[in-house]
């Protein structure tokens, strides 16, 4: 019988995740998932894909939620007792997670105290919980996803996605692969603005219309500065005013 909740998995990889429940979305994201994290040096001895469907979450009952687990059973606070899979489960959802959130279909990602609201591609605290919440209920134990209705769940390229340890020492392919545009760099700055959400606008300026708004306390990832006003990797422009460098 299996140690810890971790090594079951290794053997019987969707024990806890009811995959013939899920939609055909999570379905593909939990085995995608599953497949990314077993083929990756720096991830495979560390996480685990846990609950799919189940009846006792709002999420999770339509069939579109998914945990990624970072401990060898749930309930352990990673970033203390599991140091290495926390950086790990941070290495997942930074580089492969968040940059293709839009694509995947992904609407939220929540992971140690914070969420990834993906429609305003900023991080911010996680509301509803206090200070008698379980680690659970923190998700200091595992990153949870939520697919939007018409989400797609996977990506063909992902499929040869790998984080490893270090860089592969082998032989160039003879034929190697278009890289991918140099991303802009980033700044990120929280949203400091203490009564009303702050606007995202179409340009920098208040003459441009509204969108998306930030409430307090979300990080914004900005790429460009122009009189005034931020814009974020979103493409929303907010004006610095109200925001602070992180």
């Amino acid at each position: 019988m299996a140690s810890t909740q971790r090594a079951r998995a290794l053997t019987d990889p969707y024990w806890a995740t009811a995959l013939t429940r899920m939609t055909p979305a999570g379905q593909r994201l939990a085995r995608g998932l599953h497949a990314l994290i077993r083929r990756s040096p720096a991830l495979a001895a560390l996480l685990w894909i846990g609950s799919g469907w189940r009846s006792s979450s709002s999420e999770h009952v339509t069939g579109r939620g998914l945990d990624v687990i970072a401990t060898a059973s749930t309930g352990i606070l990673a970033r203390l007792y599991d140091k290495a899979a926390w950086a790990a489960t941070n290495r997942l959802i930074n580089e492969v997670l968040v940059p293709n959130a839009k694509a995947l279909g992904i609407r939220h990602i929540i992971w140690d105290r914070r969420i990834y609201r993906t429609r305003y591609a900023a991080w911010g605290p996680l509301p509803g919980r206090n200070a008698g919440s379980s680690v659970s209920d923190w998700h200091e134990d595992h990153a949870h996803l939520w697919l939007e209705p018409d989400g797609v769940g996977w990506l063909d390229r992902l499929d040869d996605v790998v984080l490893g340890d270090a860089p592969a020492t082998g032989p160039a392919p003879s034929k190697p692969k278009p890289t991918a545009p140099a991303q802009p760099k980033t700044t990120r700055m929280r949203v400091v603005t203490w009564v009303l959400p702050l606007n995202g606008r179409t340009g920098p300026g208040t003459r441009y219309r509204v969108g998306m708004r930030a409430h307090k306390g979300y990080v914004l990832d900005i790429v460009e500065f122009r009189d005034g006003w931020a814009k974020s990797t979103g493409g929303w422009w907010y004006s610095t005013r109200y925001l602070k460098r992180v």
